[in-house]
């Protein structure tokens, strides 16, 4: 079973542009939000999958890892039965 989800979680930054401390004060992270199918959720990780082939859900062609300690909050958008989407 995967249910699809709205993850809201913040995004480490990085960059490869000069820059002083003072401007790196002024930078924030990111708020990002991600919708896909709940594949694998434990104590250190979520994994959404995008693009799923075939109604069982057990073949997809992308996926993301965010860290537990990176999301703010989950929110179930679809409740999947059983069998995928058959």
């Amino acid at each position: 079973m995967s249910n699809i989800v709205l993850v809201d979680w913040i995004d480490a930054q990085g960059g490869y542009d000069r820059v002083t401390k003072e401007e790196l004060r002024e930078i924030q992270p990111l708020m990002s939000h991600s919708v896909g199918f709940m594949l694998i959720g434990d104590k250190d990780k979520l994994i959404l999958g995008f693009t799923a082939y075939g109604s069982d859900l057990e073949v997809f062609k992308h996926f993301q890892i965010i860290p537990k300690a990176m999301i703010v909050k989950i929110t179930t958008l679809k409740k999947i039965k059983k069998g995928g989407l058959k």
